[in-house]
């Protein structure tokens, strides 16, 4: 018998190299056309505006994602955004989407932030009810009040509902950060209009069973100015 022997390296580039180099990029086109048949939602970060054309149409406002090489389009009207700066606010931040379109030939594919909200907005109101504690990401924070997005539903939080205190334009960024995610108590939900009141002070220790302790009638106490009114001072 001939005992077969394996074939001697010449060219020694590194101890343990057997010859064959692993190929480290995978193809990303079969998890597009995956994604895209089964309608999975993805998220991705969005990388900025481009004009382009679709269809015969002109070329109109799109962000856009990259999905390991492959350039993602997301136009205007496939979001949930009518306005420009609107679009151009979310460069930098996560976008879901479902794919819509491939075109493997061009490297790149359409994607659709509008049809992947219905879905998640359909299956959050199906599985939540009032009283329930839900998972919201702040997308925006604004003067007095924050926007959230939960489940798919932007709603608008009030200053009484983000803290116990006195909420400010300059104290507000203490109690939540834009694109973090907190937990919020479900207040009120309108399955059929798709709304929602939620609040986070609800998740927060009430703190008046210590301030009875604390601040007794009578007592002098140091304390801060934080806000003045026409009915009083906070």
């Amino acid at each position: 018998e001939v005992e077969n022997m394996a074939k001697p390296i010449s060219q020694i580039y590194t101890e343990g190299w057997t010859g064959e180099v692993e190929n480290i990029i995978s193809d990303p086109w079969p998890e597009i056309i995956s994604a895209k048949q089964n309608q999975t939602i993805i998220q991705l970060e969005a990388k900025g505006i481009e004009f382009h054309r679709i269809g015969k149409g002109k070329a109109i406002p799109c962000q856009t994602i990259d999905w390991n090489g492959v350039k993602g389009i997301i136009p205007i009207t496939h979001t949930r955004y009518h306005k420009l700066v609107q679009l151009r606010k979310q460069s930098g931040l996560p976008m879901a989407f479902v794919v819509a379109e491939t075109l493997k030939d061009e490297n790149r594919f359409i994607a659709d932030q509008k049809k992947a909200i219905e879905i998640m907005q359909k299956n959050f109101l199906k599985a939540t009810e009032k009283g329930d504690t839900v998972y919201g990401t702040v997308r925006e924070v604004k003067y007095n009040s924050i926007l959230v997005d939960v489940g798919g539903i932007l709603t608008e939080v009030p200053p009484y509902e983000i803290a116990h205190g006195w909420i400010t334009n300059e104290n507000i960024h203490d109690y939540v950060k834009e694109g973090k995610t907190y937990q919020f108590k479900v207040l009120d939900i309108d399955k059929e209009n798709r709304r929602i009141k939620i609040s986070l002070k609800a998740m927060m220790p009430n703190p008046w069973p210590k301030a009875i302790e604390k601040y007794l009638k009578g007592s002098e106490k140091v304390c801060t100015v934080s806000g003045i009114t026409e009915y009083g001072t906070f």
